[in-house]
This record gives C-alpha cells, sequence and structure tokens, in this order.
C-alpha cells in the first residue's frame, strides 16, 4: 500500500491479512446505539452550522492570515472580512 507521510515523502507499507470476516449489515437490533449516536451527531452537525450561518450575517470576525492559507478555513475566507495583521 502506498502512502506519504507529513514530510511529503512517498513510501510504501506491507499489510498482512490475519483474518476474514462476513460484511455486517447495520439493523436496528444490534446496532441500534451506534445508529442513535450517529443521528444524533448529524443533528447537532447541522444545528451548529446553521447557527454559525445565522450569526456571520451580524458578526464581525477576523480570522488572522496565517490561518487562511492552504486548506485551512478556506470556505470561510470568501464569506468573512479578513484585514491583513502586520
Amino acid at each position: 500500500m502506498m502512502f506519504q507521510n507529513d514530510e511529503g515523502k512517498i513510501g510504501y507499507r506491507v499489510m498482512k491479512v490475519v483474518s476474514r470476516s462476513k460484511p455486517h449489515v447495520a439493523n436496528m437490533t444490534d446496532d441500534y446505539q451506534k445508529i442513535q449516536d450517529a443521528c444524533q451527531a448529524e443533528k447537532q452537525n447541522k444545528s451548529l452550522k446553521d447557527w454559525v450561518n445565522r450569526k456571520r450575517k451580524t458578526t464581525f470576525i477576523h480570522i488572522n492570515n496565517i490561518y487562511v492559507t492552504g486548506d485551512v478555513c478556506t470556505d470561510l475566507k470568501d464569506d468573512w472580512e479578513s484585514i491583513p495583521v502586520n
């Protein structure tokens, strides 16, 4: 299996299959708690996203340029005003 480390170097890993098991299809009897946790997390994420979208219209937010580079905050930098910091 090919991988890339934090420094950008490419390497390979050898993996050994120790055992195989049949795939499991989720059902309410065996997986109720996992399904409930996933649904709750999705609902909380949606609520937080909705709250942020409501607040960003009326709240001044400054994001320091060091946090706007690369992939960090790319979805926010177009919507929120950023003032250059010296």
